[in-house]
């Protein structure tokens, strides 16, 4: 046969396996998106009473679905001042506000949730069961971008269609399935924005994929603004490791403060300040993060309710009759000047949340099959994420990881670290873990084709009497070394 023909057949063969491969995805690409919204569909339910969770919604939830229905009233980002929204939603009930007193504007929430929210209660016509439909496709559109990440990270098929799999069925996830938190959109723009910014890397002059991943930076913030640190830090580190160029990273960074600047003048306008503003709820949070009764009191799963105003000693502000931004401040204040009087307290703070925030094991265990399933996890995937963060073969998801789980603690550090700051990280979680398995798959493949093979040359070179030759070393074929080589190729 002779050369032209055996390229040509070996080039259709190529072609034949890609192809192959694409089919096998897309399979399970529609499988896990099936299995991901039946899931959602069976727990919420069928599985517990919907109506008695909704009956059950508090705190954040509440907070951004009244915000959320007089956005929807009125185009106002306020929140109502006689109408408990939720007695009128479980009620199918949407009265409108019309008088001026009705609402009063607020910046105690970041904007982007209760935007989703009030979009979504005009499609729906405030009816919160419909609204839950739409938010499992919230849901899906994050498991297909997670999907087109595994493809980026040039894993093999069966680990990839693990990776989906394991995915759409993460308990964690299915947690905040019945809810109306804000941490499924986190994890949602989270992923969109990994994704994108390994698309620019693998094209360093694009100002497209710099202006894309500049926007999805802007809504992280508008989204958690303590999750500001996650394109920060990320920008730098991809920086500092030459993988994308200065003029592109200030570029990025200055395209997210455009995407954030209309929310700070508006709140700067509104309070009457020049101090920017991303929400009002900052001091409180550094307050109960930071003062007599952490050490005593804080638990990883419940620290956002013990650690109340009362608890804290800062219960005079919250009844105060100063405006938002003001008590901001005032908690702000209460928080710098305890760790100025308790200098010789910070370490053991700072340690006290970096080991809450590590900690796999809950200190608080909740009862549930899907509760064990999320302490299984974090159990799972401490130990790859680790490797992960430790080790150089994997590249950019390193990197990926680094940012992420940097921002986390940094967070944690700032304020008090709760569970629910950990959600966002179990697609780093599960991409360390589907690394780690590929990779271990690989080396034990070939290194068990070499002994086989060594075993086979010594046997025949036995039958041949030679004993005392020098050993061979063969070589694994190619379609055995299957996994991912981030660190040599473009992700």
């Amino acid at each position: 046969m002779n050369m032209g023909l055996r390229r040509g057949l070996r080039s259709a063969w190529g072609q034949v396996r890609c192809t192959n491969s694409v089919r096998f995805d897309l399979i399970i690409l529609i499988l896990a998106c099936a299995l991901s919204f039946g899931l959602r569909c069976y727990y919420v339910f069928e599985y517990v009473d919907v109506d008695g969770v909704f009956q059950q919604i508090s705190g954040d939830p509440e907070d951004y679905l009244r915000i959320a229905y007089t956005l929807a009233q009125t185009e106002y980002f306020a929140e109502p001042t006689r109408l408990n929204v939720k007695e009128s939603l479980l009620r199918h009930q949407h009265p409108p506000l019309t008088a001026p007193d009705d609402f009063r504007q607020t910046a105690w929430r970041p904007p982007l949730w209760p935007l989703m929210l009030a979009g979504m209660m005009k499609l729906t016509n405030y009816d919160l069961s419909r609204m839950l439909y739409l938010r499992f496709a919230v849901d899906l559109l994050t498991l297909v971008l997670f999907y087109l990440l595994l493809r980026r990270l040039d894993l093999h098929p069966f680990s990839r269609a693990a990776g989906l799999l394991l995915f759409a069925i993460h308990p964690a996830w299915l947690i905040y399935s019945g809810t109306f938190f804000s941490e499924p959109l986190t994890l949602l723009i989270h992923v969109a924005l990994a994704l994108s910014m390994l698309a620019l890397v693998r094209d360093r002059r694009s100002l497209f994929r710099a202006g894309v991943v500049g926007v999805l930076a802007g809504l992280t913030v508008l989204e958690h603004p303590f999750y500001l640190l996650f394109p920060l830090l990320l920008t730098g580190l991809l920086y500092a490791a030459r993988l994308i160029e200065i003029r592109r990273a200030l570029l990025l960074l200055t395209i997210m403060g455009v995407v954030v600047s209309p929310w700070l003048l508006r709140n700067m306008r509104l309070y009457h300040t020049a101090k920017p503003i991303l929400t009002t709820s900052a001091g409180i949070n550094l307050a109960k993060g930071w003062n007599a009764a952490f050490l005593d009191l804080y638990r990883d799963t419940t620290a956002d309710v013990v650690l109340s105003e009362r608890v804290i000693g800062a219960e005079d502000i919250k009844e105060s009759n100063s405006s938002e931004e003001e008590k901001s401040e005032a908690y702000a204040r209460r928080a710098a000047s305890f760790a100025e009087t308790n200098w010789r307290l910070i370490p053991a703070i700072v340690t006290r949340k970096v080991v809450g925030a590590l900690n796999p094991f809950p200190e608080t265990p909740r009862a549930g099959l899907l509760e064990t399933g999320r302490a299984t996890c974090q159990l799972v995937s401490f130990l790859p994420l680790l490797f992960v963060l430790a080790t150089r073969r994997v590249g950019r998801l390193r990197l990926l990881a680094a940012a992420l789980v940097g921002a986390y603690l940094l967070m944690s550090v700032l304020t008090m670290g709760t569970i629910r700051y950990r959600f966002p990280l179990i697609w780093v979680e599960l991409l360390s873990v589907v690394w780690v398995c590929d990779w271990w798959g690989r080396r034990a493949l070939t290194g068990a084709y070499g002994a086989a093979s060594n075993l086979h040359a010594r046997a025949e070179r036995c039958d041949r009497g030679h004993e005392d030759s020098a050993a061979v070393a063969p070589v694994a074929p190619a379609q055995l070394q299957f996994g991912l080589h981030v660190a040599e190729q473009d992700a």
